[in-house]
């Protein structure tokens, strides 16, 4: 796990948690992670590319959200829309996934 310390989304995302081995922290300040399969020593490297960002901050949702108010409190359309905007990108539009290596 690139981006340091205190980020717990990879585990929910992946099911690998550095306690199991299957993750470790490398701190670069960047989102991107080496999954690793303890039985083989196999592993494969993930990284986002960063091409949506612009639209992720100016939409209505992190611009509330920048202004503190809960996501709860946001309206279910201003959710949707972000959660639309990733979902629908093509795997290779958000992230680089590399071969696979011991």
């Amino acid at each position: 796990m690139e981006i340091g310390d205190d980020h717990g989304g990879m585990c929910f995302a992946t099911g690998c948690t550095v306690g199991k081995g299957n993750l470790r922290k490398a701190g670069w300040g960047r989102l991107g992670l080496t999954l690793i399969e303890k039985a083989s020593n196999r592993a494969v490297r993930i990284r986002y590319k960063p091409i949506l960002q612009p639209r992720i901050v100016e939409s209505a949702f992190m611009k509330k959200r920048g202004m503190g108010i809960m996501p709860d409190e946001i309206p279910e359309t201003e959710q949707t829309e972000l959660v639309d905007l990733v979902w629908n990108v093509p795997e290779a539009g958000i992230m680089t996934i590399e071969e696979i290596f011991q």
